[in-house]
């Protein structure tokens, strides 16, 4: 096997199997890189893209915000073990004073408890993150800080918020000093300025009318959102060479210490399993076992932009896949990095899957209807026997305003499967949890990583 040696034709191959319209891969093993870069970084105007170019990170911007929370804890600027409003005394969730629970690491392991897909517009101002915490105030405490874990992107707003205080500067530019300037990595950005000033990817998605993929019309999410995802942008080496410095523990390519080891060990090492299921508590991470070996990985998912990076500190590796349409760095590590990885290491990472086996249900129709938030409300209606799923925002969020209805179809045990309208085919599944001593009435619903808490009353 020579996927190394032939990177750009697998990549090349790959993209246009796939329906990518450009990306770019960076693997580093020990001293050595490979690269490659293909399509377009916007077809509307002919843009190719190189290995130069930069794509969005999206969440893969909790990690970086993990690693400069972790230099600062290093200096004795932050205790990880502290309430939030220790740093933050203002800050407020549902009406109330932030439980002392809500500490700093758990903004950073996903179990802040806090609803975590606020996407709240404010501005592009240098206070845009101390007007978002402030707002953080209308939220609801979906569960105790700590009990329970969800993908959250308002705990990671707030965490950079705690930064801009304890820095007296903006997020951007503290990331800048603690985090991108050390690792080397010289080409990136925030929003699009950067692209006037680098080749920069601009999302795509699929227009059906016109029978080929446009350029998406929200170029970022907002600027509150950064320090969860919302605006880094950097090359696929750019990310790899990050990458590294968790590989090798806290040191750089060039040999120099950036952060003590057990500081980037406290990031990836689990330190407790919470509901649903065993979560491990990591920081903006999660870890796949494959053999012997046990590989880290984050993703990023933002304006039909998909990031992705895969690490093996074992075997000294760090692989970066960047694509500008959504799912295209999923697509290409199945098409592409698996194969890399394991020319590196051996093993090959068998990816999870959606499981749509079916059984015997433990739960009925009556004890699961009802609203569930997250930002998001989900609405379970019973109509002649059938169950379907409501999505829509809850009223005035600055957000799209789309409402679905989506079937529902019984699996097992608590679990069902989404199904699309047209197709009937299922598409991802839910779990209704059980976890406030009332087996009734579910108190949550776990999709997609994401929690969602019974509303009251509801």
């Amino acid at each position: 096997m020579q996927t190394r040696e032939d990177l750009q034709e697998a990549l090349e191959k790959a993209c246009e199997k796939v329906g990518i319209v450009g990306a770019s891969v960076c693997l580093k093993v020990g001293a050595k890189s490979w690269g490659a870069a293909t399509g377009f970084a916007n077809k509307a105007e002919g843009i190719e893209t190189t290995k130069g170019t930069l794509f969005q990170t999206g969440s893969i911007a909790k990690l970086f915000t993990a690693t400069m929370i972790q230099r600062l804890v290093e200096r004795g600027h932050i205790d990880l073990d502290k309430p939030v409003t220790h740093y933050l005394p203002d800050l407020k969730i549902a009406g109330a004073r932030a439980p002392d629970a809500l500490n700093v690491r758990t903004l950073l392991d996903f179990t802040a408890g806090i609803e975590g897909d606020f996407f709240e517009d404010f501005g592009e101002g240098e206070d845009a993150l101390k007007h978002y915490v402030e707002a953080c105030n209308d939220l609801i405490l979906q569960f105790e800080p700590g009990t329970m874990r969800g993908y959250n992107s308002t705990s990671f707003s707030i965490a950079g918020r705690l930064v801009e205080v304890l820095k007296g500067n903006t997020y951007e530019q503290a990331l800048v000093d603690e985090v991108l300037d050390p690792v080397g990595i010289e080409r990136h950005g925030f929003n699009t300025g950067a692209m006037l000033r680098y080749r920069s990817a601009i999302g795509h998605r699929f227009d059906a009318e016109q029978g080929a993929f446009v350029p998406t019309p929200q170029l970022t999410l907002p600027k509150a959102l950064t320090p969860a995802g919302a605006r880094l942008a950097m090359t696929a080496e750019g990310l790899a060479r990050f990458g590294m410095l968790h590989v090798r523990d806290g040191v750089l390519l060039g040999g120099e210490r950036l952060i003590a080891a057990e500081r980037i060990l406290d990031i990836r090492t689990s330190y407790g399993t919470v509901p649903p299921g065993k979560l491990e508590r990591m920081m903006g991470v999660v870890a796949l076992e494959a053999g012997a070996t046990r590989f880290i990985l984050t993703a990023g998912e933002t304006s039909d932009q998909n990031a992705m990076l895969v690490m093996s500190p074992e075997h000294d590796m760090a692989l970066a896949i960047m694509a500008n349409v959504s799912g295209g760095a999923t697509a290409l590590l199945s098409k592409v990095g698996l194969d890399l990885i394991e020319e590196v290491t051996g093993q090959r990472i068998n990816l999870p899957t959606p499981d749509f086996s079916e059984g015997d249900m433990t739960v009925e129709a009556r004890q699961i209807l009802g609203s569930y938030s997250n930002t998001t409300i989900y609405t379970v209606e019973e109509k002649e026997g059938d169950v379907t799923l409501i999505i829509e925002d809850r009223p005035a969020r600055h957000l799209t305003g789309v409402r679905q209805e989506i079937p529902l179809k019984p699996l097992k045990g608590s679990r069902y499967a989404l199904v699309h309208p047209e197709t009937q085919q299922a598409v991802s599944t839910l779990e209704f949890l059980f976890m406030n001593g009332d087996d009734e009435h579910a108190s949550h619903i776990s999709h997609a990583t994401r929690l969602f808490s019974r509303l009251p009353h509801s």
